[in-house]
């Protein structure tokens, strides 16, 4: 297992500035340098995620699916994934490090049980799109529940908060009081779309257990369904 420590920076291709495309991939550096290695190039990397139980263990999420990395980021390759695409979140179960949870965009979710060497695609989520913008919905964050493992929360861009109780075989859209919010007149917010209720639909920044706060006592609402 790896004792030095690196820092991780993903790179995607593009930041608005069509005409300044730059470089994409990973780029790592040991923690008490300040020296870069561009340790993946050429491959889009919307997400670097070193695995909490065994360092040794490096996870990108690309353009075109997963790059994994046995070294400690030193080197990567692909994942054995069943398809080509972007994804965007990882999560490892707590009950078993062996276990992840990848979103990916379009909306979807894959699994693998052997600390992401290979992935399997998790049953459609069946989420719709609500709004139509410059891309397709992407799963930004995901995090487990603190006492029911079973249960997900994957925050989406554009697309609200959904909650799974199986681990990702289906989901629940958790995002009606949301819309209610944007109806004030301080939380409207339209920048990619025509929907003022963009900006609380949009789960880029974060997704956390903490985060759910219920106006209704537990035996009237579940926790993740009302918000304020």
């Amino acid at each position: 297992m790896a004792s030095q420590s690196y820092v991780f920076a993903g790179i995607a291709g593009y930041v608005g500035r069509p005409d300044q495309p730059g470089k994409v991939g990973i780029f790592r550096r040991p923690a008490e340098s300040s020296e870069w290695t561009h340790v993946l190039p050429d491959i889009e990397t919307h997400v670097v995620m070193v695995h909490p139980s065994n360092p040794d263990i490096v996870l990108a999420g690309t353009a075109v699916g997963i790059q994994v990395s046995t070294d400690h980021g030193a080197t990567f390759k692909p994942a054995t994934f069943p398809d080509k695409i972007q994804i965007w979140s990882f999560l490892v179960d707590r009950r078993n490090a062996s276990r992840i949870i990848a979103g990916a965009s379009p909306v979807a979710f894959y699994e693998s049980m052997d600390m992401g060497l290979s992935w399997k695609a998790l049953p459609d989520s069946g989420i719709q799109e609500r709004e139509k913008c410059a891309f397709r919905h992407r799963a930004m964050r995901m995090v487990q529940h603190p006492t029911k493992a079973d249960t997900i929360y994957a925050a989406l861009e554009v697309n609200g908060v959904v909650r799974s109780d199986d681990f990702g075989r289906t989901w629940t859209d958790c995002s009606e009081h949301l819309i209610e919010l944007a109806k004030l007149p301080h939380l409207k917010s339209s920048i990619l779309t025509k929907n003022d209720a963009e900006g609380m639909l949009d789960g880029q920044p974060s997704c956390s257990p903490a985060a759910w706060a219920s106006s209704a006592p537990p035996t009237r609402a579940r926790p993740g369904t009302i918000w304020r």
